[in-house]
């Protein structure tokens, strides 16, 4: 099942929501202020924490190769359980399941309905916006795609 990431232009913040291929088009429910976010269509990016990652690679080859002295063995492990407890404490607030609370999202009046032209309108525009990545892609959208491959 992919993944699709969402945005709230309100908040300002995205989310990250499990979907089934044929609910691509559902919008999804802020879970800050409850008002409908977007599909953020984004090229999608690698970022990481501290040094870079090629510093990374490079001390982690060289430690492969020649060992690490006390010093440095010591430093690893302080900061390997620094950034686990960080980790703990931070990381999986972005992956916690929520669940909207629809009953106050309507009394609030942040429920919104959407007419069946409004909605077979998205579709077709997904649809357009899919086949124009694809087709950009060089790749056959009637066939199924490895998901190994990066569009």
């Amino acid at each position: 099942m992919p993944t699709y990431k969402f945005a709230c232009t309100s908040c300002d913040i995205s989310w990250e929501k499990l979907r089934e291929v044929s609910e691509v088009d559902k919008s999804s429910m802020c879970p800050k202020c409850y008002k409908k976010g977007e599909r953020n269509y984004e090229i999608g990016s690698v970022s990481f924490r501290g040094i870079d990652f090629s510093t990374n690679q490079n001390k982690a080859e060289d430690y492969a190769r020649h060992g690490m002295d006390k010093g440095q063995a010591d430093t690893f492990y302080k900061e390997s359980i620094s950034a686990s407890k960080e980790r703990m404490q931070t990381g999986s607030e972005h992956y916690s399941s929520y669940t909207p609370n629809y009953e106050k999202l309507a009394e609030d009046g942040k429920l919104i309905h959407h007419s069946p032209d409004k909605v077979r309108q998205r579709r077709k525009n997904m649809k357009n916006l899919t086949e124009q990545v694809y087709k950009k892609a060089g790749l056959d959208v009637t066939k199924p795609r490895n998901p190994s491959q990066n569009l």
